[in-house]
């Protein structure tokens, strides 16, 4: 494949006095007409890629005023075609002025630039008006163009790749100990003793994240409590202590747990105490570990 090896570029001095120059463009029209014709990235067929990035950089214009020039010189001026997809421009006259002999180099030069487009519609662009004009062609221009096939041509627009889209699957909720304490069928006294040592699990950096290490918790807790009394006196000595597992009451806890009963909780030694008395007692227990 040819590639872009001229180092010149042909631009007409007597351009300066015609009268699209002189009457209908301003300074920054002329600015960016020289410059899009004397670049390095042209090709002798006129067509090649300059993306607005690269015109802005080397012009000193905002992107967004390069923009306007380009739409400018096509829609107003009718001097250049541009597809913003790939980034490519077409300077409908390039080769009147470019091009002023023939030759083989000329051709491969030609052909070279037209196999490194991506939007070939671009040429046919620049076919159409030359045609529609009455421009005058060099020998190795029109044999050029007759080797193409217009009639096959069709515009591309290159878009960026788009992402296949997944089809959404399920949310899974995460896994919350706490909630399935609470869909539970336990008492009240025993759930909140419950969040009491999952919320300290928590705290040590330590949560409580599977139903399975959940459910071993609670199968633990039915091994080693004989009523439902003692399985929460159970879960507040672990939540007390900070430990992460449940563990037998020990001695040292069941006489801080006694200690620690309200002046209204009337025991006496060897009397069992009423289940509403000691869960009074428990409950406030538990209130007077959280102020700790």
């Amino acid at each position: 494949m040819a590639t872009n090896k001229v180092k010149t570029r042909n631009f007409p001095v007597d351009m300066w006095r015609t009268n699209i120059m002189q009457m209908n463009m301003t300074a920054e029209d002329k600015f960016f007409w020289v410059y899009i014709n004397t670049n390095p990235q042209t090709t002798l067929l006129g067509v090649f890629a300059l993306t607005v990035r690269q015109i802005a950089c080397d012009m000193g214009y905002s992107e967004q005023a390069v923009k306007a020039l380009i739409k400018r010189f096509v829609e107003y001026h009718k001097l250049i075609e541009y597809n913003f997809e790939t980034g490519e421009i077409a300077i409908l006259d390039y080769t009147t002025w470019g091009i002023k002999s023939g030759g083989k180099p000329i051709a491969d030069a030609l052909s070279g630039a037209y196999e490194q487009l991506q939007d070939k519609t671009l040429v046919k662009a620049v076919y159409d008006h030359l045609i529609a004009e009455g421009k005058k062609m060099e020998t190795v221009v029109a044999d050029f163009f007759a080797s193409i096939d217009f009639e096959s041509m069709k515009k591309v627009e290159v878009k960026p790749e788009s992402k296949t889209v997944k089809q959404e699957e399920p949310k899974t909720e995460k896994f919350s100990a706490i909630r399935e304490i609470e869909k539970s069928d336990m008492g009240p006294e025993m759930k909140e003793a419950w969040r009491a040592f999952l919320e300290m699990r928590k705290s040590i950096k330590a949560p409580v994240t599977t139903q399975r290490a959940l459910n071993g918790l609670i199968n633990k807790l039915n091994r080693i409590g004989h009523n439902e009394r003692e399985k929460i006196a159970i879960i507040d000595q672990s939540t007390e202590r900070c430990w992460r597992g449940l563990f037998e009451l020990s001695k040292s806890y069941s006489k801080q747990t006694q200690s620690n009963l309200p002046e209204w909780y009337d025991y006496k030694p060897n009397t069992p105490p009423s289940p509403e008395l000691l869960e009074k007692a428990l409950a406030r227990q538990r209130e007077l570990t959280k102020q700790r």
